[in-house]
């Protein structure tokens, strides 16, 4: 189901992040983060976030809610914002997420009060799956609203390794790569040394897991469901390649685990 923008309220600066998205207010009155088509990275950014965020939702992972918005005649500039940001800009169909709100980048003072630290082995598990080389602090962020913080991971426009993949650069025998371990070695090494339960064996199991709920039927469903609009703009050659892709990482996934062990010397 497709939402619609009501208001667009601000814009990220470059230096807030490479799309420059949009803070907006969906028709429910709802805050969230808004990429459109004609941000700085382009379509492609949004069918990679869609993925990510349908996988993660499959493997349930705490994510922010997300979804298809569109922004149209009817929607609403910020009065500031129109004075330097043409309605244009923002039309067309983009990708949402869920402002999460009293939320701070991942550290180590707070990350080991984290209620869900256990998803840490799923979460390494998933950047590799869809090859998300961007795996940083401010790429996961702690909600502290509630009683203890609780972990979102947020922000895949880098996934099947950058955003401007193509079926070049997208090879089905890359499983023993230890690219994505070490992109993102920093934000791992963070959360291990936090006190999450990472070892061969929970790796094991977060991969049987994850090879059970992330099947052929479920990816078929994720990609049918991406907007025409999108496909469209990235190739279906393309589309197809990354699903054929990630398809192969799920069935690959014990190979995954063992270079992930390998690089950590376990």
């Amino acid at each position: 189901m497709c939402s619609h923008v009501s208001k667009i309220l601000n814009v990220y600066t470059l230096n807030q992040g490479c799309t420059q998205p949009a803070s907006i207010l969906l028709d429910d009155e709802s805050k969230a983060v808004f990429k459109y088509p004609q941000n700085p990275m382009g379509i492609i950014v949004l069918f990679n976030e869609y993925i990510t965020y349908c996988i993660a939702k499959a493997i349930n992972l705490c994510i922010p809610e997300f979804g298809i918005a569109v922004v149209d005649d009817e929607t609403q500039l910020d009065e500031e914002l129109s004075k330097t940001h043409p309605l244009m800009l923002f039309k067309g169909t983009g990708f949402y997420c869920s402002f999460i709100q009293k939320s701070v980048p991942v550290s180590a003072k707070i990350l080991k009060y984290a209620c869900n630290l256990n998803e840490t082995g799923k979460i390494i598990l998933l950047d590799h799956i869809v090859k998300n080389s961007d795996r940083y602090s401010e790429n996961m962020r702690l909600e502290m609203s509630g009683p203890s913080p609780k972990m979102y991971i947020i922000d895949h426009s880098h996934a099947l390794g950058d955003p401007d993949w193509d079926t070049t650069t997208l090879s089905l025998c890359d499983s023993e790569s230890p690219y994505i371990w070490r992109e993102n070695f920093e934000l791992y090494t963070l959360l291990i040394n936090a006190g999450a339960n990472v070892t061969p064996d929970t790796l094991g199991a977060d991969c049987e897991f994850m090879q059970a709920h992330i099947t052929e039927e479920v990816l078929d469903g994720i990609f049918s469901s991406v907007p025409s609009v999108w496909r469209e703009a990235i190739g279906e050659f393309n589309a197809k390649h990354a699903q054929h892709y990630i398809l192969n990482r799920v069935k690959n996934l014990q190979t995954i685990c063992q270079t992930i062990n390998k690089e950590r010397g376990v």
